[in-house]
């Protein structure tokens, strides 16, 4: 019986991707991303997959869709398949992707373009599907280099959704109050009815001045972002494109600890460094 490592369902009428795989006959639990827009009937695209150590990651049209952990061995896999309405330009199969998609877009972004590629292969966050609210103790504080990867999907009725490096730490904890740790070096908020991201920095008891950017974030629409650390600054991209920088406020060597809360799904959260 043929065993289905990774598919790919493209629902042009549900506006979505639906992943899965199907072993001895029966298909298990689905993967639904709406990413928006990326593709279209009647119009060319490009899909690249990559195979690495415990997910593949997925692109379509230089633009990464997210991920999907490993549910069956890959070693196994010895067929590509398509089905559907769909007429087939060009194949091809890399051995060694070096982590790239097309012309330096990253499988990860492990090295967006213009971003230096010295990130750890040893990641101390490595988190598919977690709850939320999401906080976990880092072994280690972020230098210059290292990245919080982050996929997810906002809730459909989602308000707003926020990403925090927190200083100070002393344990993995649901609580997301202020109080539960003395400093915030890194606060980013989503906020879907203002359209627009929110930076800043809790300090002496009381947020600092915001800094904004202009952002729709859709429900239900997946997201990819990476915040990148720098020796003077947080750079934050969102799938794939750079959005805005945070100068550093607090040394980075006090952030013990990352926080993820608010309106929205977790797929993957991954610190590298």
């Amino acid at each position: 019986m043929i065993e289905t490592y990774l598919h790919i369902n493209c629902r042009f009428d549900q506006k979505c991707f639906i992943l899965n795989t199907q072993l001895n006959g029966f298909w298990g639990d689905e993967v639904e991303i709406k990413p928006g827009g990326i593709i279209r009937t009647d119009s060319e695209f490009s899909c690249a997959i990559g195979i690495v150590e415990g997910e593949y990651r997925i692109a379509f049209n230089r633009r990464s869709i997210g991920c999907f952990f490993h549910k069956l061995p890959f070693e196994k896999i010895n067929q590509i398949e398509f089905v559907g309405e769909i007429n087939i330009s060009s194949i091809a199969v890399q051995a060694d992707c070096n982590n790239q998609l097309y012309n330096g877009v990253p499988f990860l972004p492990d090295n967006l373009e213009g971003l230096p590629p010295e990130i750890s292969t040893n990641p101390p966050i490595s988190a598919f599907y977690p709850a939320v609210p999401f906080r976990k103790l880092l072994p280690r504080p972020p230098s210059d280099g290292s990245s919080l990867y982050v996929s997810l999907i906002p809730k459909t009725e989602a308000v707003r959704f926020e990403i925090n490096f927190h200083c100070n730490s002393t344990e993995d904890s649901e609580d997301t109050s202020e109080t539960n740790s003395k400093e915030i070096a890194y606060h980013a908020s989503f906020r879907v009815k203002e359209r627009c991201i929110v930076l800043n920095s809790w300090e002496n008891s009381k947020w600092q001045t915001e800094l904004r950017a202009d952002f729709r974030v859709i429900p239900a629409v997946h997201l990819d972002i990476l915040i990148f650390c720098e020796s003077r600054q947080f750079r934050t991209c969102i799938n794939g494109e750079h959005l805005i920088d945070f100068p550093h406020r607090l040394p980075m060597d006090r952030i013990n600890s990352v926080e993820i809360s608010g309106d929205t799904k977790l797929v993957h959260v991954r610190a590298i460094w």
